[in-house]
């Protein structure tokens, strides 16, 4: 073999072997953060049941965790944000400026923009949805508030790009806001107004440049439209001192696996300080001396963690969950349920609003399907299956259940599950909830 040969071998070698080298060296050293929004693959296990899938399963697992991976891939998605403009992930949008956006799920910028919008179905069933959470919350003597976190796409609708065209202001959000007005008596707290004028008046960013959420600044004001309606006061923004400080990451810039020095700006508010931003524990309580008396449970979602955050400073009390059974034992004065606009085509908290109570006398054994709050207007259709069988008989078909309940028989010593369908209308053909409960 000639020399040169060797040389190109011992080159091909040496570019192919050095990424493996250098990354047994460094690999504690360099950012191996998972920023994927699913679990890594892990080295699968060679069997003799499963032998021939294993060659597919180990290029799985080495593509996941090849050498100096999240580096490749910043470097690929930098190249195309900062040299092409685009993005290498579909969920995300490059707008104005530099502003990105998110176009996952139901994709935001389509709601934010008028490019989709709710049919009459659609808010009536809405409605329904969130008049079962309300007559809960009241049957336990509490106020309901409903919150609805505007998109930041809504808010900051002018750094888009000028692909995407508004169709028309009235959007989802505010069709669903003005048809709650008009055919419910549910308290609703929008604050895009208030927003809008914080963004125009105080120069902050209110929402994060680089994320999908609000920053402290907009999570204030959020919590300053609450405290309104249950008539607790909070200075203005601009009576409050903010501390600016630059970050280079976000949700957004994790999904394009990019950092931008000093790409995004956050601001800690004097005297309501927020830590950890939107993260927080599935369960929180705060608690203080000071500040109204009012007792707060909030089921939110990540836009309410900062903004439970900000409301500890102004109230005594404030119980916070992503799941809403969390909050049933909370003696509460008040329940908000916060939700961001791109999540409001599905309210259903899925709440016990139906109980069930088995009694077995002489007579037999008695099922009694019992309302928990006030079902006036809706409409059950239930179904039960014994167990051990695959058989469904129905119990209920389009029928009113009162706090009083509704008894059916079933044989001695059944036991079983209820499949239980609410609607709107006796037909059956508007439904806004379904449940399963054990007899």
């Amino acid at each position: 073999m000639k020399k040169k040969e060797i040389l190109w071998i011992l080159i091909f070698a040496l570019l192919f072997g050095s990424p493996f080298v250098s990354w047994f060296f460094l690999k504690n050293s360099v950012d191996t953060q998972n920023y994927e929004n699913r679990e890594v693959t892990e080295m699968p296990k060679i069997s003799l049941e499963e032998y021939a899938q294993f060659p597919q399963q180990y290029e799985t697992y080495f593509n996941d965790n090849i050498p100096w991976r999240n580096q490749l891939i910043s470097l690929n998605s930098g190249l195309d944000l900062f040299a092409f403009r685009d993005s290498s992930n579909e969920n995300v949008l490059i707008g104005k400026d530099g502003w990105l956006f998110f176009t996952g799920g139901t994709n935001p910028v389509e709601q934010s923009t008028g490019q989709r919008l709710l049919s009459e179905a659609d808010l009536e069933k809405i409605a329904g949805q969130l008049t079962l959470v309300q007559r809960w919350v009241q049957s336990r003597g509490e106020k309901f508030i409903f919150f609805l976190a505007p998109n930041k796409e809504t808010i900051y609708r002018e750094k888009l790009p000028e692909s995407e065209t508004v169709v028309t202001d009235e959007t989802e959000a505010f069709q669903l806001i003005n048809y709650l007005k008009e055919h419910t008596d549910i308290s609703v707290v929008w604050p895009y107004e208030e927003l809008m004028e914080a963004k125009a008046d105080s120069g902050m960013w209110i929402y994060s440049k680089l994320d999908t959420h609000w920053g402290n600044p907009g999570a204030y004001i959020g919590a300053k439209a609450l405290a309104e309606e249950l008539e607790v006061e909070m200075p203005e923004l601009s009576e409050v001192s903010a501390e600016l400080s630059e970050i280079s990451r976000g949700d957004l810039a994790n999904m394009l696996n990019v950092s931008i020095p000093n790409g995004d700006r956050e601001y800690q508010l004097s005297g309501y300080e927020v830590e950890d931003g939107n993260q927080g524990e599935s369960y929180m309580e705060f608690h203080q001396n000071s500040g109204s008396s009012l007792k707060l449970a909030i089921r939110r979602d990540s836009f309410g963690a900062r903004l439970s955050k900000v409301l500890q400073h102004a109230f005594q009390d404030v119980y916070v969950a992503q799941g809403e059974t969390d909050l049933i034992d909370v003696d509460a004065d008040v329940f908000v349920y916060e939700l961001v606009e791109r999540s409001l085509e599905n309210p259903d908290l899925g709440l016990p609003y139906l109980s069930v109570l088995s009694n077995t006398d002489e007579n037999g054994k008695a099922v009694t399907l019992k309302a928990e709050c006030d079902l006036n207007g809706f409409y059950i259709s239930a179904f039960r299956q014994p167990d051990g069988t695959d058989d469904w008989q129905g119990v209920l078909i389009g029928e009113t259940i009162s706090q009083e309940g509704t008894t059916f028989a079933v044989p001695d010593g059944e036991n079983g599950r209820l499949q239980i369908y609410m609607f709107l209308d006796a037909n059956g053909e508007k439904p806004v909830h379904e449940m399963t409960l054990e007899y």
